[in-house]
């Protein structure tokens, strides 16, 4: 009988001792903005598939400044990547009418991977997220 009650003990404390979801906080300044105009629109991915067409994330921030922060709080451990851009007009889209289609605001991405006649490659832009995380994206 004492020993029942062990065992159920015992399975009390690992239930409530278990651990938690993760809440971690990714910071990214946002440098090298030319103008103070519009809104710098950042997006957080969190899986491949949704690379430059879904957010499992996203933050708003009007400029003010030539560099701005964005926060991202609550989010669990793992694999992500982030696209920004600098809305110039506040019309909510990336404008293109460049060279090629090629967008004619800035943007950028995590890890400033290199864009050579398009977006980089998903791989260049991931990073592991394990603890409070900042990072510096030079538009």
């Amino acid at each position: 009988m004492k020993s029942t009650y062990l065992v159920i003990l015992l399975l009390i404390i690992l239930a409530n001792t278990s651990p938690a979801q993760s809440e971690l906080e990714l910071t990214i300044e946002v440098t090298n903005i030319k103008e103070i105009i519009g809104t710098i629109r950042a997006c957080l991915i969190a899986d491949e598939d949704d690379f430059l067409s879904h957010c499992y994330k996203s933050k708003n921030v009007v400029v003010t400044n030539s560099k701005i922060l964005l926060k991202f709080d609550n989010l669990d451990a793992g694999t992500y990547c982030i696209s920004i851009f600098h809305d110039k007009d506040d019309n909510e889209k990336l404008n293109r009418g460049g060279l090629f289609g090629m967008p004619n605001e800035p943007y950028a991405f995590s890890n400033n991977a290199k864009r050579v006649f398009g977006p980089p490659k998903y791989n260049k832009c991931t990073f592991k997220l394990v603890k409070d995380k900042k990072m510096v994206i030079s538009l």
